[in-house]
Parts: structure tokens; C-alpha cells; sequence
């Protein structure tokens, strides 16, 4: 059921490393997000960047240096970004895809399912911490 919604959410994280086509210099994850939520609701890159408080001038210029991973905005900047593609901003910053899926999904539920989740979650790591063998087989399954 996991993996379900994780595949549900793909689309909105990009190609990954292991589907993107190689280039000289690949996006960084933050700005292949980016490009992925951006594109998805048909937003341009100079009206976001005009929406999130830039010039107009550079708006556009500004956004495709970010989903280039050129540069990478400030957390004002980035946080404006998330509030106008109605994502949790931790999104952007999530180590691997996985995760990012996930603060996706949690952005997306109610709060009495947050909390249920949150306390599944925390049963699981502490079963993981009585058993370690499960930790172990965890990993292998996600390297699989």
C-alpha cells in the first residue's frame, strides 16, 4: 500500500538519477523538484518567480538557475515557493525520493491520519529497535 502511493507521488519528484537522462551537470534534487511541482500545475518559471516576489525582469532567469540546480534560494525564497506550489517546503530539502514522497503524502492527509501514521511509525521503530533483523531486511528491500 506504501509503495502505491510512493508511485502515485513519482511523478511530482522528477526523474530520478536512475531515470534521468545524463548530462553534464544534473539538476540537484531541490531544483528537479522544483521543475516537477512547477510543471505539474502549469505554472511558468517567470510567473512563479513573479508570484514568489521576484522582478519581473529576471523572474524566469531566477527559477530556471534554481531548477538547474545553479543556484539554490533562500529559505525565504523557498518557503514563498512551497506556500504557491502547495507543497510542504521540507520537500525540497528531503535526503532521498522516498522521503520527499512521503512529506508529499503527509502534506496531502488530514491531521487525525497524520497522527495515526506518526504513532504507526513510531510502533515500527521500536519493534525495528527490539528486532534488528527487521531493520536488516528493511534495507535489503528497499535496495531491491
Amino acid at each position: 500500500m506504501l509503495s502505491a502511493a510512493i508511485d502515485q507521488a513519482r511523478p511530482l519528484l522528477g526523474p530520478t538519477s536512475d531515470t534521468a537522462p545524463p548530462a553534464a551537470s544534473a539538476p540537484s534534487s531541490w531544483g528537479r523538484r522544483l521543475h516537477a511541482v512547477r510543471t505539474a500545475a502549469g505554472i511558468s518559471q517567470r510567473e512563479l518567480g513573479v508570484r514568489a516576489g521576484l522582478e519581473s525582469s529576471s523572474a524566469s532567469s531566477r527559477i530556471n538557475r534554481y531548477e538547474l540546480g545553479v543556484h539554490e534560494p533562500d529559505h525565504r525564497i523557498s518557503r514563498r515557493l512551497a506556500v504557491i506550489l502547495g507543497v510542504p517546503d521540507a520537500y525540497f530539502y528531503a535526503e532521498s525520493d522516498d522521503l520527499a514522497a512521503l512529506i508529499l503524502l503527509w502534506g496531502r492527509i488530514p491531521d487525525l491520519a497524520q497522527q495515526r501514521l506518526l504513532s504507526a511509525a513510531i510502533l515500527a521503530e521500536q519493534e525495528a529497535r527490539a528486532d534488528p533483523s527487521t531493520m536488516e531486511r528493511a534495507s535489503l528491500l528497499r535496495n531491491s
